[in-house]
C-alpha cells in the first residue's frame, strides 16, 4: 500500500504555518482498493490548501494538491439530523 504524507496550510503564513497531517488507509470491503482519510481542524474560515505526497511500492513519488474553501459555518448535517432534500430520483 502506498505511503502518504499530507500537509495543510493557509496561503497566509501568519494564519497557520504548514502543518503535517496523518492520513490513514481505509480499505473497501471487497478488493484491494480503498481511500485515505484524515481529520483537520481549521482555526478560521477562508482559503486553505492541501498538498499530498504519495510514495508507491517502487519508491516513485507523486505530488498532488488542491485548494479548499472553509466556510464560517458548516452546512453538513450533524449526526442524527435530517439531511436536506435532493433533486434526484433515488
Amino acid at each position: 500500500m502506498p505511503e502518504v504524507e499530507a500537509e495543510i496550510f493557509s496561503p497566509d503564513p501568519e494564519i497557520l504555518e504548514p502543518k503535517k497531517i496523518r492520513a490513514i488507509f481505509r480499505p473497501w470491503p471487497t478488493g484491494v482498493i480503498g481511500l485515505y482519510t484524515t481529520q483537520v481542524e481549521f482555526n478560521q474560515p477562508g482559503q486553505w490548501a492541501l498538498q499530498v505526497q504519495v510514495t508507491d511500492a517502487e519508491g516513485r513519488q507523486r505530488m498532488v494538491g488542491t485548494a479548499l474553501i472553509v466556510k464560517e459555518q458548516s452546512f453538513t448535517p450533524t449526526l442524527g439530523e435530517r439531511p436536506p432534500p435532493t433533486q434526484n430520483r433515488t
